[in-house]
């Protein structure tokens, strides 16, 4: 937000361009304003020689059914709309901040933070900071300040400081929730000298990882997902021209999710992602299906166009449960429901309940839900499940992989690796192979992707020469070819084709995998 000064008045505006209020003063033309370092107070001088003094009040915040507003006094009032409970704490000093969610109020003052749980609204945990705080983000299991003096700090509910990071080149008092965010597990920031960069760290250890995101633009929005385990750890950032990315965090692998976005949010409860984007409002329900099938992801995408009530950049302020609060330019909040059976899904999900997912899908009848099921199958290695939602979306070429995945190959080991494979996760499935002995399986792997110098390597190394030999010199017969690899053209001159040997072999590796019982 920001101050105008004008002829006996001062407005409180918001950067998207409506008013929070408009204050009328005895001060003649406002030629100078300047704000405290909290963001908290503002003075201003007149033209007739006055000075004005202004406080921020009546802040005003809303998560599910409660109510947090503040007044002059530094009174906090907490009102539950469905209970009708309400509860009023003093607070000795200034409040600076406040921030409602994931069942907590954080309250900052002068001196303290105060830590509320929405169930004990009357034993706050106190903690003693030395500096005003800046901005409080909050999350499921800790939350992190910033101030100019400690800089980022991550506290979690009880008040015990977890990790307070250095980072080089990032300017405290130009952070926002627009260029930091913290989840379970990561904090990320993007860089104020190097805008296109963004560090992240694990809060754990709190070391960096490496490899930092380097993106082609300056990023103007960022946010961590909230759902599910670290290792499916998400970040989401737009750049400058307005394109939304989706990037694992341990691993970075940068992909385009959308074109025209204003604002994106994660949901606080599942993995969906929200976005408006050009003047439509877009929800993905799975959105880590972009990273191995993109026709899936399209299909798991809920859209509305929302152009009339929506206005010029409109800007998400909460995504909670099947919930999602929009603020037009006007300033005026419309909030927007998403289909409760994504939710649904995904607690069926984290039980690994297949059957009642199935079960839902059938009772729904919709083709995005179905979607969504075969995507979270399929990401879980899940080949029961992942067959029927392929054959509800007529996914007729995906249907047939999963089939012959079932039918084909008897281990454990041989199904997930190939389920890697379909996720384009081609070094993951190699491993798997390799350490589960299905040698041979590793090795046609390599030739069905024509990495024909991996192949050989693995068939010098586990005694198969002769079979990647003979499957090459057949690719380059059908190709009408010569051979070029050196090392092709070695082993050439040393091994002797004997298809009759070759497929006893593969004959007796396969026997092997089915009499290990893993079925």
């Amino acid at each position: 937000m920001f101050a105008v000064g004008s002829f006996n008045s001062l407005c409180l505006c918001d950067k998207t361009g409506w008013t929070y209020s408009r204050e009328r003063t005895d001060s003649g033309s406002l030629f100078n304003l300047a704000w405290t370092t909290d963001g908290t107070q503002v003075a201003g001088a007149g033209g007739n020689g006055a000075v004005i003094l202004g406080n921020l009040v009546e802040r005003k915040l809303e998560w599910q059914s409660i109510v947090v507003t503040t007044d002059e006094d530094n009174h906090i009032h907490i009102q539950d709309v469905t209970t009708e409970q309400i509860e009023e704490h003093a607070c000795r000093d200034r409040l600076i901040k406040i921030s409602l969610a994931y069942d907590y109020l954080v309250a900052a003052t002068t001196t303290q933070l105060q830590v509320f749980n929405v169930a004990t609204w009357n034993s706050p945990i106190a903690v003693d900071i030395k500096e005003s705080v800046n901005l409080i983000v909050q999350a499921e299991k800790h939350f992190l300040t910033v101030d100019n003096f400690s800089g980022i700090q991550i506290y979690n509910y009880e008040g015990r400081l977890l990790l307070s990071p250095k980072i080089g080149g990032v300017l405290m008092e130009f952070l926002n929730e627009q260029t930091i965010a913290v989840s379970n597990d990561f904090l990320a920031v993007v860089d104020r000298k190097d805008r296109k960069t963004i560090h992240r760290f694990e809060i754990s250890t709190g070391r960096p990882l490496e490899n930092k995101i380097v993106h082609s633009l300056d990023i103007i929005q960022l946010c961590l997902n909230q759902y599910s385990n670290s290792n499916q750890r998400k970040v989401a950032f737009i750049d400058k021209n307005h394109d939304l990315y989706i990037s694992p965090v341990n691993k970075i692998k940068v992909t385009k999710m959308g074109l025209m976005v204003n604002s994106a949010r994660w949901s606080d409860k599942t993995d969906m992602l929200a976005a408006v984007s050009d003047g439509k409002f877009l929800v993905w329900l799975y959105p880590n299906s972009v990273f191995f099938d993109k026709a899936l992801t399209t299909a798991t995408r809920s859209m509305r166009d929302a152009s009339t009530e929506l206005g010029t950049n409109p800007q998400i302020v909460d995504f909670f449960g099947k919930t999602c609060v929009v603020r037009r330019t006007d300033g005026a909040l419309i909030s927007f429901s998403v289909t409760p059976y994504p939710l649904m899904l995904y607690a069926f999900e984290e039980k690994g309940d297949w059957n009642s997912s199935i079960r839902l899908c059938r009772f729904v009848k919709d083709h995005t839900l179905w979607a969504c099921l075969a995507a979270m199958a399929v990401d879980s290695n899940d080949l029961n499940t992942a067959e029927v939602a392929f054959a509800a979306v007529e996914e007729v070429d995906k249907l047939q992989f999963i089939a012959r995945i079932t039918e084909k190959i008897p281990s454990v080991e041989g199904r997930t690796a190939e389920l890697y494979l379909f996720k384009g996760q081609q070094k993951e499935a190699e491993q798997l192979f390799l350490q589960s002995g299905l040698h041979w399986r590793a090795i046609k792997m390599n030739i069905r992707l024509h990495k024909w110098e991996r192949a050989l390597e693995l068939g010098i190394k586990y005694n198969r020469v002769a079979a990647v030999v003979g499957y090459r010199q057949r690719y380059l017969e059908s190709a009408k070819k010569e051979e070029k690899l050196k090392d092709f053209i070695r082993e050439n001159s040393k091994v002797t084709v004997n298809w009759d040997e070759i497929k006893l072999q593969v004959k007796q590796d396969k026997d092997m995998e089915a009499n290990r019982g893993n079925y």
